[in-house]
């Protein structure tokens, strides 16, 4: 039995390493380090903004309409809050008129964010102690 295992391994290393003349002598098995995590997970679904998008929203909602307040009060770069400010535009969500103001699109979104749908579920992760990898397969 020990003769065909080995073959085998030949096989293997020759096939899916490109060693053709690979010949293998003598075999040991070996304990593989690894743990195995089982995490009970919750987080909330049904999340249509990210949280600094939610953020600015609520800063546009409470009073600050200038990007520069907004960067200011959040303690972020101006650039950042520019970006989100953009997308939220292209997504119809607020609009630029004197200042920034929410639409009825991003009135509706914000509400949501508030209904909070939270999930709990439990996964296994491997995290393999030689190279520090974590995966869940």
């Amino acid at each position: 039995m020990m003769d065909n295992e080995i073959k085998d391994f030949e096989t293997k290393i020759r096939k899916y390493h490109s060693l053709p003349e690979a010949i293998v002598l003598d075999y040991k098995p070996v304990g593989y380090p690894f743990y195995v995590l089982l995490l009970d997970l919750t987080y909330l679904a049904n999340r249509e903004l990210q949280l600094l998008e939610e953020f600015v929203l609520k800063c546009i909602t409470n009073g600050l309409t200038k990007p520069q307040e907004i960067s200011s009060f959040l303690g972020m770069e101006s650039y950042l809050i520019e970006k989100v400010l953009s997308e939220l535009i292209s997504r119809d969500l607020i609009k630029k008129e004197e200042n920034f103001k929410l639409t009825t699109a991003g009135l509706n979104v914000l509400e949501k964010q508030t209904i909070l749908a939270p999930i709990s579920e439990t996964q296994t992760f491997y995290l393999d102690a030689l190279n520090g990898r974590i995966t869940n397969s």
